[in-house]
């Protein structure tokens, strides 16, 4: 069974994604027990993952986006991280602007490998709809499907004649009138 090739866009999407977001946490919480903060590893990866991803998914999105998305979503990023920072240093002290400090970094730093990864997508997407010979195997496959249609059309018609031609037969009645009584007075398709 082949697997279809959207399944390794995918794949290769959420695998890029993982690796980055986990290799980020990893480094973070990893600097963060270096310099002797008191952390449990575990939820801190955990939220720091969590952090990176949401970095990577708004980068991704904002650059896969035709609207003019960075107007919006930068200024709200930036509100959203600000807000963050002052509540977990506000509420919690300094004590945790190192753990806050390294959640931030990851998000930002996954915001823009996710902006950069999704406008690399967009380009080989745009590439590949003005490459010359996708469009010429595009229209040739269209084109195909309008004389297969014709065809199915046609054979239809066959079909329809000699029902049509085998029921006056039967009951004695003119092919022609019937047809007209039928279809009124177009012709076959």
């Amino acid at each position: 069974m082949l697997i279809s090739p959207l399944f390794w866009g995918y794949a290769a999407l959420f695998g890029t994604a993982l690796a980055l977001c986990g290799s980020l946490a990893l480094i973070a919480v990893t600097t963060l027990k270096l310099i002797g903060d008191k952390i449990s590893i575990r939820p801190a990866i955990t939220a720091v993952s969590a952090f990176s991803m949401l970095g990577f998914a708004t980068g991704l999105i904002m650059a896969q986006s035709r609207e003019a998305a960075v107007d919006v979503v930068l200024p709200a990023i930036l509100t959203f991280l600000s807000g963050i920072l002052v509540y977990m240093i506000g509420a919690k002290g300094l004590r945790t602007q190192a753990g806050a400090s390294a959640m931030v970094f990851c998000f930002a730093l996954s915001l823009l490998v996710g902006s950069q990864y999704g406008a690399w997508l967009r380009f080989e997407h745009d590439s590949k709809q003005a490459d010359v010979s996708y469009l010429i195997a595009r229209e040739a496959a269209l084109e195909q499907g309008h004389h297969n249609l014709a065809i199915r059309r046609l054979a239809n018609a066959s079909e329809i004649q000699s029902f049509i031609s085998a029921y006056a037969e039967q009951k004695k009645l003119d092919p022609v009138r019937l047809y007209e009584a039928v279809y009124g007075n177009k012709p076959l398709p």
